[in-house]
């Protein structure tokens, strides 16, 4: 029997509003700066309020990259990077697994069981494990500085020169968000019945 208590419901449901609320608050900042222009952005006080400049910014970054300085790669085709590589990256590892898998369950071979717990162990190490190794292999595979690495937003904050265009770097990180949010809004469902799904 489910007992009905409104005092820890409504404790329940502050909880749930105060850490939206605490993780919607970086996003909303972000969003703010990415819709003013840099002048506002380095006077105090920071503001909370969308600005003027959101059609400006966003159109600089998406043509002509990070303050059309030269070198810099608009955004529309770093994006269109990312697209390629992670559709290759992830269909290229579901292409693999599949077949690992089918071997696995479905022959008798020497080791099979090590071969899965080798396979089974890797799945748990953390990135921070593999960012020094991935790094060598790139390095090896004479892939530094092209197009397979190109990782746009974090390298324009490094600056030695002059400060940082923040109204343009949040714009930037705003559409760098838009992709992973839209597959979470549109693919909720998949996600929510692989994790309850009881028959595998």
């Amino acid at each position: 029997m489910v007992e009905n208590r409104p005092w820890l419901t409504a404790f329940s449901h502050l909880v749930v509003i105060l850490g939206v609320l605490v993780i919607a608050f970086p996003v909303w900042m972000t969003f703010v700066a990415s819709t003013h222009d840099q002048e506002t952005m380095l006077r105090p006080p920071v503001p909370i309020w969308p600005g003027t400049h959101l059609y400006a910014n966003y159109r600089e970054v998406i043509l002509n990259g990070y303050g059309g300085k030269v070198g810099s790669v608009p955004l529309a085709m770093t994006l269109f990077n990312s697209m390629v590589m992670a559709l290759g990256i992830v269909f290229g590892k579901l292409l693999i697994s599949i077949i690992a898998a089918f071997a696995i369950v479905y022959f008798k071979f020497p080791l099979r069981m090590t071969f899965f717990w080798a396979i089974f162990v890797t799945l748990m190490l953390p990135v921070e494990v593999r960012i020094v190794p991935t790094y060598g292999v790139v390095a090896n595979l004479g892939m530094l500085d092209s197009y397979a690495v190109v990782v746009t937003v974090s390298r324009q904050v490094q600056v030695t020169d002059a400060v940082p265009q923040w109204n343009l770097l949040m714009a930037m990180a705003m559409l760098a968000m838009l992709p992973p949010v839209l597959v979470v809004i549109f693919m909720q469902r998949q996600f929510v019945r692989g994790l309850v799904e009881t028959e595998k």
